[in-house]
C-alpha cells in the first residue's frame, strides 16, 4: 500500500528504498513511512523524510 501511495502522488521510490519497504515486517516503521509518503511533496523530500523516520 505504501507504494501504491508514492506511486499515485507521482513520486518516483529509487530501488534501494523500495527493496527496504518491501522487506520491512515493523508495522511502526511502516507507519512512519507511510506518513512520509502521505506529506512529502517531492522524491527529494520523501527521500529525506524516509531516512530521518528510517532513524526514529
Amino acid at each position: 500500500m505504501l507504494l501504491y501511495v508514492l506511486e499515485t502522488r507521482g513520486i518516483p521510490v529509487p530501488d534501494h528504498i523500495r527493496d527496504q519497504i518491501n522487506s520491512c515486517d515493523d508495522l511502526d516503521q511502516l507507519h512512519r513511512w507511510a506518513k512520509c509518503a502521505m506529506t512529502s511533496d517531492t522524491a527529494e523530500e520523501f527521500s529525506a523524510n524516509f531516512s530521518n523516520a528510517d532513524a526514529m
